[in-house]
């Protein structure tokens, strides 16, 4: 152990040195193979309903522009469609761990709900 110094010059010399030779210091490490083929975990309704559920009431949406609010007035009508969308496009090892959901388009007639994804 060295001896206490009281320099705040002399500290950060210290300090500037111990942290010049930990950042340039190279510790060999082996790589952890990855996987090629990474199955997606399949989501189930009852997540999804659950997450939607759980979404808190008037708050501003997101980049897709839904809104909470409107999820929980369809979510039972759409479950099944946001499931199958999900799970789709989840058995892509290279893009399951995103994925964007686009708005919903009110077509000609109101009553019928168009979901694009891209």
């Amino acid at each position: 152990m060295g001896r206490p110094h009281t320099s705040r010059t002399k500290i950060e010399e210290i300090a500037i040195s111990y942290y010049t030779n930990l950042f340039r210091s190279t510790v060999p490490v082996s790589r952890i193979p990855t996987p090629t083929q990474e199955v997606a975990p399949r989501i189930e309704e009852w997540e999804l309903e659950r997450a939607i559920r759980q979404m808190k009431p008037r708050k501003a949406p997101g980049p897709d522009r839904i809104s909470a609010d409107f999820l929980k007035s369809v979510s039972h009508t759409i479950i099944k469609q946001l499931t199958d969308i999900q799970t789709s496009r989840r058995t892509d090892t290279q893009t399951y761990r995103h994925t964007d959901i686009q708005t919903c388009t009110q077509t000609d007639t109101p009553n019928l709900w168009s979901i694009n994804t891209w």
